[in-house]
């Protein structure tokens, strides 16, 4: 019998890899500061001149701290991104449906007007893999569906899963705004965002996190999709092994 998927951490990069994803660790990491001293500084001088700004001197400040929070986003996002390869748990049974369970109750009370229904197909299988990881990408796939929601129909989310082979195929399918078809594959590249950032929050992390994760587990992903239609995102994790 072949070696079940997964059952082994992948082969360690080589080491173009690896230092890369210790450079961007470090500078992500250590950027954090000085975004810090910005925003917080240039709240001390609005305050300091308090009554003496006028309107576009203000609109300035406000800029200057919403360009350093999105940049403390985009580095949240990359400290993420680099973590997956470098701060990884050995793989061990993970049970999908609790996980699923656990992250459809926290959308709801976080949402509880929302007009909204998640369905599991049919009890999720136990996988083979890093617990927190999986976590964070059903987490992912889940925050996009509501995101990226229809505002002419009530959402809906169902993820399922179905044999295959030594795996399991995972399907997060969901009746949102879709992606056009040139545009789908872009999607797990590394802060690809669609939308303007004030429609459409985020840093275009998520796919890209998502991606990142499966390929770890041995996996792959990808996604169906139509504009106005909704996007189904299916990905392949490695199953417990005998």
């Amino acid at each position: 019998m072949s070696k079940p998927m997964g059952s082994q951490l992948p082969a360690p990069h080589d080491d173009l890899a690896q230092d890369f994803e210790k450079f961007t660790y470090i500078v992500s990491h250590d950027l954090h500061t000085p975004l810090r001293h910005i925003k917080e500084f240039t709240r001390l001088l609005v305050k300091s001149l308090d009554g003496r700004l006028d309107e576009r001197e203000t609109g300035f400040a406000t800029h200057l701290t919403r360009a350093a929070e999105s940049a403390q986003g985009m580095l949240d996002g990359l400290l993420q991104y680099s973590r997956v390869a470098t701060q990884c748990a050995p793989f061990a049974p993970v049970d999908c449906h609790a996980v699923v369970e656990g992250l459809i109750h926290t959308q709801r009370v976080q949402m509880p007007s929302a007009d909204m229904a998640v369905a599991i197909e049919k009890p999720l299988p136990i996988v083979f893999g890093d617990g927190v990881q999986i976590r964070k990408m059903f987490t992912s796939l889940i925050d996009n569906a509501v995101k990226f929601r229809a505002s002419d129909r009530p959402t809906k989310i169902d993820i399922s899963a179905s044999a295959q082979d030594e795996a399991w195929l995972f399907q997060v399918r969901d009746n949102g705004i879709g992606i056009p078809q040139d545009l789908q594959q872009a999607t797990f590249d590394v802060f690809r965002r669609l939308h303007p950032g004030d429609e459409y929050p985020g840093q275009g992390m998520g796919l890209a996190l998502c991606k990142k994760i499966v390929e770890r587990h041995g996996g792959t992903i990808g996604m169906i999709s139509e504009l106005g239609s909704g996007t189904t995102v299916r990905f392949v994790l490695p199953s417990v092994p005998e």
